[in-house]
């Protein structure tokens, strides 16, 4: 399938050089007032642009229809994955992989970034101090974990369970998100819009906010959402919230195909459209 994205990707640069350089001609007769008969006139030509509009790939992403189908409404236990004794275990942050690998950050000095896979199979532990929560770049085998005791971010190779680049931060950040283009970290009061490779580019002030636990990016609205211990709240990508209600609770953040927003109390779940 990668390799295939990479093909379409290749082709979808071509295409958009030929439609940029393709030039047409239109010709024109221009007539002469003499009456001499050995000649008609002259040929002009006009250079015309291309009339095939290309569309970017991205763009077509972007322009997809969401998925109208019905939001989840309830929850069948289906398994249970038993972790090894004689470890303390304060379990914050949860990733899904491509290939349906299971990523738990451990939340302890002695932490680390467990994997497992479909199958509920152990594959690989990653020692890292206190890393809260963890988010897969789409398209990708790269995840990124936020470290929030140490100001930093650590970015993880997912295929090959090694530890990529680490990266300081402007302060501690515990909620972490990403999108095909970006990185979204949770500040107190502020959420770090960074790119894929980890640089800063801009923040979004959250005013009243506190430290943001839980982050999500709706493309689709173009909006975050993040929650804290007592405040869930949607915010425009541009800045500015659009919505807010209490919660309780530290974290429990998710976001479906649909855009319906999950979110866990201290007690129960419950579910925004």
């Amino acid at each position: 399938m990668r390799q295939q994205e990479k093909q379409i990707q290749s082709i979808d640069v071509r295409v958009k050089e030929m439609t940029s350089t393709f030039v047409g001609a239109q010709l024109a007769l221009t007539s002469i007032h003499d009456m001499k008969i050995d000649s008609i006139g002259s040929v002009e030509e006009t250079p015309l642009p291309c009339a095939i509009k290309h569309i970017p790939m991205k763009l077509k992403q972007a322009q997809a229809k969401p998925d109208n189908s019905n939001p989840i409404t309830s929850m069948q236990w289906k398994n249970q994955l038993n972790l090894p004794f004689g470890t303390d275990y304060t379990l914050t942050g949860i990733a899904i992989t491509a290939d349906d690998s299971l990523l738990l950050c451990n939340f302890d000095n002695n932490g680390n970034l467990y994997t497992y896979s479909s199958t509920y199979a152990f594959k690989s532990e990653l020692p890292l101090c206190y890393p809260y929560d963890v988010a897969v770049i789409p398209n990708t085998e790269k995840a990124v974990v936020t470290l929030p005791i140490n100001n930093s971010i650590q970015f993880i190779d997912t295929a090959k369970a090694v530890l990529g680049n680490k990266v300081s931060t402007e302060e501690s950040c515990y909620g972490v998100c990403a999108n095909r283009n970006n990185i979204y970290l949770g500040g107190i009061e502020k959420i770090f819009v960074l790119n894929l490779q980890g640089s800063f580019l801009n923040k979004i002030t959250i005013n009243n906010m506190e430290s943001i636990f839980s982050l999500c990016v709706n493309e689709t609205n173009q909006q975050l959402i993040c929650r804290n211990s007592s405040t869930l709240c949607y915010v425009k990508l541009t800045g500015g919230i659009v919505y807010q209600t209490d919660v309780t609770g530290a974290a429990g953040l998710a976001l479906d195909r649909q855009g319906n927003v999950y979110y866990s109390m201290k007690s129960q779940m419950r579910f925004v459209e």
